[in-house]
């Protein structure tokens, strides 16, 4: 941008070009599909309890707490995730 173009444009033309447009303009968020396919298929659940146990054994090799107990949160939500699909798995094969 030139000297002549900074002095005619416009604070919001200033704020785009500065990288900060990503506040405005949102990223699509997550559908209600996307949440049902990662409740319910296994490959994102069992990433989620790899992460997890990745995140662990790297938080207490490197003695970092932060990333161990991101980790134990990741498995955790991994088993949840695993113990609701057995309970339905249960229900309808009795």
């Amino acid at each position: 941008m030139s000297a002549t173009q900074c002095r005619k444009a416009t604070w919001f033309q200033i704020f785009c070009l500065s990288g900060f447009d990503h506040i405005i303009y949102h990223k699509p968020r997550m559908t209600l599909h996307d949440i049902v396919y990662i409740l319910t298929n296994k490959t994102p659940i069992i990433l989620i309890c790899i992460i997890g146990v990745v995140a662990v054994s790297y938080g207490m090799l490197k003695d970092n707490a932060l990333i161990f107990i991101i980790g134990l949160i990741c498995i955790l939500i991994g088993y949840l995730l695993i113990r609701r699909k057995i309970k339905i798995s249960v229900r309808n094969n009795p």
